[in-house]
Formats: structure tokens, sequence, C-alpha cells
């Protein structure tokens, strides 16, 4: 028999994850690739985070930054 189990703790936070791959080695750091859909449109939002100490926290603070920062409306 097998455990499993699930690192990436935004699952459950960050509403509307669509990918994500995370990684963790003693020279990269945790790194963290996130892709996110903002609107009904299924606009998606990519975001990547490098060489962090504070992966999960980072990408929090820079999903909820890219929604705020963007328009999102059809030119």
């Amino acid at each position: 028999s097998y455990y499993a189990m699930n690192t990436d703790q935004l699952l459950a936070t960050i509403s509307g994850i669509t990918l994500w791959k995370t990684g963790n080695t003693t020279g990269a750091k945790g790194t963290l690739a996130l892709a996110v859909t903002v609107n009904e449109k299924g606009d998606e939002l990519l975001a990547i985070v490098l060489g962090s100490d504070q992966r999960f926290t980072e990408m929090t603070n820079l999903v909820m930054w890219g929604k705020k920062a963007h328009s999102w409306e059809q030119p």
C-alpha cells in the first residue's frame, strides 16, 4: 500500500487553480508555478515563484496582486 501527501497548501486557499507544480531542492529552494482562472470567460493568470523560503505566501500575494492590478476586459 502507498500513501500520497499533497504539499500544495494553496489548493484550498486560492480558487480557480487549473495548473500547479511545486518543487524544492537545497540549491533552488522552494519553487511554484501556478495557473488561475480569473473570470467566467476563462482568462488565466500565470505566476511563477523561484528561489523562495516562503513560496506559498509569496504566491498568494502575487496572485492577489495580479487579480487587482490587471484589467481582464476585452479591448
